[in-house]
């Protein structure tokens, strides 16, 4: 089962007005269409695009430039943790 929400506004918050305007402009293109929309969308696809979404959004914030992006420049990356607690606490100093 599906349920459609209301989400309440988030303006001012930069990956939601860029996501807000890049559907809008896709809605005008379906309307005019310029783009063609599927009749029905599995939950498997939806799964599919909110990831790519989220990896995107994430990949876009993270390379504004903290320290630890030039140690792991692609989000998702797996990194493999030590089994020593005191190394550990090392690796987490360094990224942070």
């Amino acid at each position: 089962m599906v349920k459609m929400v209301q989400i309440p506004g988030h303006s001012g918050i930069t990956d939601n007005v860029i996501a807000d305007s890049e559907a809008k402009e896709a809605a005008k293109k379906i309307v005019t269409g310029q783009l063609k929309a599927p009749a029905t969308i599995s939950i498997e696809d939806v799964r599919k695009l909110a990831t790519e979404i989220a990896m995107s959004s994430w990949q876009r914030q993270w390379d504004e430039g903290r320290k630890t992006h030039d140690m792991i420049p692609i989000v998702g990356t797996k990194v493999v943790w030590p089994t020593t607690r005191d190394t550990v606490e090392y690796y987490c100093m360094i990224l942070y």
